[in-house]
């Protein structure tokens, strides 16, 4: 569909030299799915036109310095090849202590992570996906529940980190079913390694919960 052309664009943004440390370029996706939700929830045809308009403007809202951006297709996404299928939550152990950083380390990131280790990480998590001995949405629910709790809501150092991978989750049901793996998978972009520190706040909120019996 037209959206899913869209939202697809919106991501493909990332790969580049952009892809660490850029809340700008991440705003096409985060833009788009909150346009989308917009979309669904209005009935009068002449404002539908004008939101899904409005999204095909604003996604080139944000241009990519031509000379670090190398092309990529995430409809055209190909899974690692692994001898054997690995974990979900492998993918963000490849991450290692990587992570995008929040504004104030922007400057001199701890541990920048290149576009080829994040496009790995994006290979093998749709691997799994592919690959899991379960029903394709059973994996998917898997993987959120993987990304949410063990890396989004432990890592997260800055809202875009939420913002990216929560548009992803509510637009994988949107899209078709021949992209939903793969936009899964390109999650794993703009995420944190497991080996990074958790947040302060995740933290606290344990220790909390842990006095309580909760």
């Amino acid at each position: 569909s037209v959206w899913d052309a869209i939202v697809l664009h919106g991501i493909e943004a990332l790969p580049s030299g952009a892809v660490v440390n850029s809340g700008l370029h991440l705003h096409r996706l985060t833009a788009t799915n909150a346009l989308r939700t917009g979309y669904g929830m209005t009935t009068d045809p002449a404002l539908k036109l004008r939101i899904l308009l409005q999204a095909a403007a604003f996604v080139r809202a944000f241009p990519v310095d031509s000379k670090d951006w190398t092309p990529f297709k995430t409809d055209q996404l190909q899974p690692a090849v692994v001898q054997a299928p690995p974990s979900a939550s492998a993918v963000f152990d490849l991450l290692g202590t990587g992570h995008v950083s929040s504004a104030e380390e922007r400057v001199a990131p701890s541990t920048p992570l290149d576009r080829s280790t994040r496009l790995n990480a994006a290979r093998l998590l749709l691997t799994w996906l592919d690959a899991a001995p379960i029903s394709e949405r059973s994996a998917r629910r898997a993987a959120y529940r993987i990304i949410a709790a063990k890396n989004v809501g432990r890592k997260a150092r800055n809202a875009h980190v939420y913002k990216f991978a929560y548009a992803i989750f509510s637009e994988v049901d949107r899209v078709g079913e021949s992209l939903k793996n793969r936009l899964l998978a390109t999650s794993a972009l703009h995420a944190n390694g497991s080996q990074s520190a958790d947040i302060p706040t995740w933290v606290e909120m344990n220790e909390a919960l842990d006095k309580l019996d909760v």
